[in-house]
């Protein structure tokens, strides 16, 4: 009995799967994502520049010639804001 009911249930869905019928509107404006208001102001990496600022001189050392360079570890976020731990992004080149 219950897997009768399994069954009907199962033909029920793929039945009103494959009855549905998708319309596009034809006169519909294209939107360029980037030109929404909050979109503008990271895709300028404000964001990223204070996060690796910030992390410049928590965890820095000084090189030779004075300038201040932070050794990346392999799971801290990579240094070109893409989101992904460093090891999985720019670490083997």
């Amino acid at each position: 009995m219950f897997e009768q009911l399994i069954s009907s249930i199962d033909d029920e869905v793929v039945h009103r799967v494959y009855k549905i019928h998708v319309h596009q509107n034809q006169n519909a404006p294209v939107e360029n994502p980037l030109n929404r208001p909050g979109i503008a102001e990271s895709a300028a990496g404000s964001n990223i520049v204070q996060e690796v600022s910030s992390g410049l001189t928590a965890g820095s050392s000084k090189s030779s010639d004075g300038q201040v360079k932070k050794k990346l570890g392999r799971n801290d976020p990579c240094w070109c804001g893409s989101g992904k731990k460093y090891k999985k992004c720019h670490w083997p080149n």
